[in-house]
């Protein structure tokens, strides 16, 4: 059973939306501002956008005022639901002009669903003003972060640890500084990276390459930012490299 599948079902189980818990979290690790992808084809049955979105509001209002983490959302379309891709912009702008959604992102089943199929959604958020990232180069390898390029303008890339497959795309990264957002313990699970082997974030920082460090979906895969620090840590990362 793959990941997305195994996300899926652990979904179904979910009812309501936990914003104020995540800051509660957040803010145990000394995290100050996250931003966060949600999926509304995903959301908890029984909720319609308009009422999942005042939720995911509601929690990051009292979270902030409880525990001082601040938390800003990206509308993801999934990608193995093509279909919903304009119902999730439409979300993502219910909430733009009160600063929640900040962004339009492209998640989900990264084979089999090149990104322009989403290109025409990506264009249209670009002109209402908000940001867009795009899951690529983790399932798929460097094409899927050319595609992005070229088809979204992605201004950011969920892992991309993949584009060391190829020379001049690494040269293209570090030219438009691109920000990868790595997630070492993901690849680890997912069987991206071999666990006996450091994790390539090492080598994309070398190339120059742009890399945040990030954890990705914690529940799933039994992990937290700080845990992602320790991993860097004990592969031989320095304190100033961090």
């Amino acid at each position: 059973m793959g990941s997305i599948e195994i996300y899926l079902i652990a979904r179904q189980c979910m009812q309501t939306p936990l914003v104020e818990q995540f800051l509660k979290h957040q803010a145990r690790q000394n995290i100050r501002y996250s931003e966060v992808h949600f999926g509304t084809a995903l959301a908890s049955d029984g909720l319609t956008d308009t009422e999942l979105l005042e939720a995911l509001s509601l929690g990051a209002i009292n979270g902030e005022a409880k525990y001082g983490s601040r938390v800003k959302l990206i509308a993801a379309i999934v990608r193995h639901m093509p279909n919903l891709q304009k119902q999730t912009l439409d979300c993502a702008l219910q909430r733009q002009d009160m600063g929640l959604v900040v962004g339009l992102g492209l998640a989900g089943q990264e084979k089999g669903y090149a990104p322009e199929a989403f290109a025409e959604t990506f264009a249209e958020a670009r002109r209402q003003g908000l940001r867009v990232v795009a899951h690529a180069g983790e399932a798929v390898g460097a094409e899927s972060i050319w595609s992005a390029l070229e088809h979204l303008k992605a201004e950011r890339l969920r892992h991309g640890v993949r584009c060391l497959e190829d020379d001049a795309l690494v040269q293209k990264l570090r030219a438009l500084q691109i920000p990868l957002e790595v997630s070492p313990q993901s690849n680890y699970c997912l069987g991206i990276v071999d666990r006996a082997q450091p994790h390539p974030i090492r080598q994309l920082v070398d190339a120059g390459l742009y890399c945040t460090l990030n954890s990705d979906d914690p529940p799933m895969f039994k992990t937290n930012l700080v845990h992602e620090y320790l991993t860097l840590a004990a592969q031989g990362f320095s304190w100033n490299e961090f």
